[in-house]
C-alpha cells in the first residue's frame, strides 16, 4: 500500500528541516535513472505530472508495486539540491545501512536512501522503523547499481 500519495511529493519537498550529508557521487538526470531502471530491471519509470518545479518524481506503474513495494525516486535539480535534500531528509540521521527514516502522514515509516549526489529513493512499505524486506532489498540493489555505471 502506498502511504505517501503522489500529491504529497511536493509537500515532502516543501517541508522545513535540516540534515543530510552531501551524498557524494555523480549527478544524474531523470532520463539516466529511467534508462538504467529499464535496462537493469525491464520496467519503465515515469515522471509524475505532479512533480514540483525543482525535482522530478519518478514512479512505477501500480501493478508492479508487488515486486518493489510503494516508492518514489526524487531526481533533484542541482540549483536547489542542498535545500531539497535537507527538506526530504529532515533531521534524520542515517542508520548503519545509510537509510534515513521519516514518519509518513499515516504514522508509518518511509525509508529514504541517497544515490549519487541528487537522487533520493523513498520507499513507503516499511512495516516499522528500521525494518526492510526483500522488496526494498531488490529496489535498493537496483538503485545502487545506478551509481556503479
Amino acid at each position: 500500500m502506498l502511504r505517501l500519495p503522489l500529491l504529497c511529493a511536493a509537500t515532502l519537498l516543501a517541508l522545513a528541516g535540516c540534515g543530510g550529508d552531501d551524498g557524494g557521487g555523480r549527478t544524474f538526470t531523470s532520463q539516466e535513472v529511467i534508462r538504467h531502471v529499464q535496462d537493469a530491471a525491464g520496467v519503465l519509470l515515469a515522471v509524475s505530472s505532479e512533480s514540483p518545479d525543482d525535482a522530478d518524481v519518478l514512479r512505477l506503474p501500480e501493478q508492479l508495486n508487488e515486486l518493489y513495494g510503494g516508492f518514489e525516486v526524487y531526481v533533484l535539480e542541482e540549483s536547489t539540491l542542498d535545500r531539497n535534500v535537507e527538506r526530504l531528509l529532515d533531521d534524520a540521521e542515517p542508520d548503519e545501512r545509510d537509510i534515513y527514516w521519516r514518519r509518513d502522514q499515516d504514522a508509518g515509516w518511509i525509508a529514504l536512501t541517497r544515490h549519487g549526489a541528487n537522487v533520493i529513493l523513498a520507499w513507503f512499505d516499511a512495516p516499522e522503523r528500521s525494518q526492510v524486506n526483500e522488496r526494498w532489498e531488490r529496489l535498493h540493489s537496483l538503485m545502487q547499481s545506478l551509481e556503479e555505471e
